[in-house]
């Protein structure tokens, strides 16, 4: 039996792949223990043939799974791409949202004020029109006031002028003197 140091790799035939070649490897030195390649040269692919037939399947499943897992990092990428996108639209829109409603409460807020304000002014002006039309109806029953005071002096001058005239006789006429002393003698 020759030395596990003398065995050397079997070049590989015509037809070989990952799966048609199995080298074992030991610890020391990387030299090859064991070389298999099952493909003899008739194409008879001999003993282990079932080994080989999983190991393809298997290194065939491999390579698809890849393929698809790459398909599906990709799809994946593309979505979370997708989804940023979609997150920052909505930032964008509910910003804009945002700012369309602070806009219109900041317009409605200033249209209110400038109505409380139109309608203090406008009771300002109402109160004035009513406390000057107050003011001329005072002015009104001061001057009547004045007048009823004038006419009522005028009606006193003229009462006591009819007084002074018809009850108390003018001591300048002589008849009437006498008469008038004649009726306070005989009420005595």
């Amino acid at each position: 039996m020759p030395s596990s140091d003398a065995l050397a790799p079997v070049p590989p035939l015509a037809h070989s792949s990952l799966t048609n070649q199995v080298s074992f490897m030991t610890g020391r030195g990387n030299k090859p223990i064991i070389g298999i390649h099952p493909e003899p040269s008739g194409g008879d692919t001999g003993l282990f043939t079932d080994a080989h037939n999983f190991l393809e399947r298997a290194g065939n499943e491999v390579e698809t799974l890849k393929r698809e897992l790459s398909m599906s990092d990709e799809a994946r990428k593309a979505e979370i791409e997708q989804l940023k996108t979609d997150l920052a639209n909505e930032r964008l829109l509910r910003r804009n949202a945002l700012n369309e409603l602070r806009y219109e409460f900041d317009e409605f807020v200033h249209k209110r004020i400038d109505e409380v304000i139109d309608e203090v002014e406008d009771m300002k002006r109402c109160e004035r029109d009513h406390d000057v039309r107050q003011q001329r109806q005072i002015d009104k029953l001061i001057e009547d006031t004045d007048r009823l005071k004038d006419n009522l002096l005028g009606i006193q001058t003229s009462w006591t002028k009819l007084v002074s005239d018809v009850l108390v006789p003018p001591t300048d006429d002589p008849k009437f003197a006498y008469h008038c002393r004649q009726n306070l003698s005989s009420r005595k």
